[in-house]
């Protein structure tokens, strides 16, 4: 039972420290897809 009441504690750490890492390379992800828009926006009108 103990290590049942642990496994969960785990997971959320996982998953929070997962957030971060996801959180940042959409920001980057979103960013790289604007300068790219605007490259293309700024090369094309």
């Amino acid at each position: 039972m103990k290590s049942n009441v642990q496994q969960p504690q785990r997971v959320v750490a996982l998953s929070l420290s997962g957030l971060k890492v996801d959180k940042f390379a959409c920001l980057f992800f979103i960013l790289g897809i604007m300068i790219s828009a605007w490259f293309l926006h700024r090369f094309i009108f």
